[in-house]
């Protein structure tokens, strides 16, 4: 039987209790969250690091040669006010070739992720039409909400990289 007034001590060890419950429930959901990793060029982030002045010189040699330009309406996302291509199913690049390499010699590599998890990660094949000169990202059934698309586009030793915002359905058009 506690004594008036003597009920402190289990107030103290009560609260304590429910501290470390509360930090390991807090661990238990951040499981679910993925770190935020850098996918950065599709290399490891200590590769992009130790050869960042490398890879910028070769994107600026591939811009040289080549214009990009992905064509949809265009938006700010409310949240982070970055720009944004707002999509149906499918992603089209045009490009625009400005030396005597071409266009259908590029290789790419595509990776549809969403901002706040990895479940829904896919990689995706990247067409080329000869004769308008765009390529075709087909992202499959998308449901609404907010993407990202990591794209990578490599022709010898030149190589660009993107990082597209896509919104589907939830963002408003700003011209």
């Amino acid at each position: 039987m506690i004594k008036e007034g003597r009920y402190w001590p289990y107030l103290i060890v009560g609260s304590i209790i429910f501290m470390m419950i509360a930090c390991i429930y807090t661990v238990y959901l951040s499981f679910g969250y993925p770190v935020d990793e850098d996918e950065s060029y599709f290399l490891k982030y200590q590769e992009v690091e130790k050869n960042f002045a490398e890879i910028k010189e070769r994107e600026q040699e591939f811009l040289n040669n080549f214009a990009l330009r992905v064509i949809g309406d265009k938006t700010r996302l409310d949240i982070t006010k970055r720009p944004a291509v707002f999509v149906d199913n499918v992603v089209e690049i045009e490009i625009k070739e400005k030396s005597k390499l071409k266009a259908k010699d590029i290789s790419t590599k595509a990776k549809l992720t969403r901002p706040h998890t990895k479940n829904e990660d896919r990689v995706l094949n990247v067409d080329f039409d000869d004769n308008t000169k765009k390529f075709k990202v087909n992202l499959g059934e998308l449901s609404d909400g907010r993407y990202t698309l990591l794209i990578h586009f490599k022709i010898n030793e030149l190589s660009k990289f993107y990082k597209l915002e896509l919104c589907k359905n939830l963002c408003k058009i700003q011209k």
